[in-house]
């Protein structure tokens, strides 16, 4: 069982993310496919609700014999929204970073993505804490890294400066990434991912937002706009978050005490870049790699 697992995860390695613009390719496929179209959506059958918000209602669905996520929207109204989500997969596809989009039919808004078992960020400890070889706090920095370098891809790729507005919680943020089956973090929802123009700002909604987990920019009356170091105020939170609780913490949490106390700086020009943030938590690995082998 051990082997078959570990096979799994190279095999997903190996060929996920490796399509040209257009195409897919999913666990066991050999080659690349291109993205279903309405035709091809005929033949998809639900198999059941996985959950509903707002805009959307996603469904576990089969197309052939993968499992695979299919997304309609869920109220008369918010096809606008559905529709940004779209483009934005589209625009996307292919990334690393980014779910797989694997087909779309826009004149039943419908959108199928790829299905990942392990399910939202909200399950992710739980899942490591299983396996004590897994749970290692190199492990739980390593999360601390790939949620930087997804904010990295969103403040400085090639799809302008976007804002991860769709974040007024902790446990709102989390679920907007999956699970990969080797337990890496992926952007699932891009409805909310406004761009910031050139010394230009954006607002997430029409009204202030509250409570501790947002920056202060966010819940001030006289800030007319924000911009990307919203997402640098919540990513301190985020590692603490995937850092606190494991046996091992406290000498790492002592370790980026001071990059946290940038992150949380309420001037949003004294809060690092998520590049910065990526080199930061980096050194503190390597660092801790290296004090491990010294021992």
């Amino acid at each position: 069982m051990k082997k078959f697992v570990l096979f799994l995860l190279y095999f997903h390695f190996v060929f996920s993310s490796k399509c040209p613009s257009g195409s897919f390719l999913l666990p066991f496929m050999s080659t690349c496919h291109r993205y279903l179209d309405c035709n091809d959506i005929k033949s998809v059958r639900i198999v059941k609700e996985l959950n509903s918000g707002f805009v959307k209602t996603v469904y576990l669905a089969k197309w052939k014999h993968y499992n695979i996520v299919l997304m309609k929207p869920n109220r008369f109204g918010f096809d606008e929204d559905f529709e940004t989500g779209l483009s934005m997969l589209k625009m996307m596809s292919p990334n690393d970073h980014v779910t797989q989009l694997i087909g779309y039919c826009e004149e039943r808004n419908i959108i199928l993505t790829e299905y990942h078992m392990n399910g939202d960020a909200r399950n992710l400890l739980a899942l490591m804490e299983k396996n004590s070889s897994i749970d290692t706090i190199e492990n739980r920095l390593k999360l601390c890294i790939n949620y930087a370098e997804i904010l990295q891809m969103l403040h400085s790729g090639p799809y302008g400066t976007r804002v991860a507005c769709d974040s007024n919680s902790l446990d709102k943020l989390l679920s907007q990434f999956l699970v990969t089956s080797d337990l890496k973090l992926i952007v699932n929802d891009v409805d909310a991912l406004p761009q910031v123009q050139a010394n230009a700002s954006i607002l997430c909604g029409s009204r202030r937002l509250a409570g501790d987990f947002v920056a202060p920019e966010q819940k001030s009356t006289s800030v007319i706009g924000y911009n990307e170091k919203t997402d640098i105020w919540k990513a301190a939170s985020v590692c603490q978050y995937f850092i606190e609780g494991h046996k091992d913490s406290q000498i790492v949490l002592y370790s980026i005490y001071e990059l946290h106390k940038q992150c949380k700086s309420s001037d949003p020009k004294q809060r690092p870049t998520a590049d910065e943030l990526v080199d930061g938590y980096k050194r503190v690995l390597y660092d801790l790699i290296a004090s491990r082998s010294e021992l």
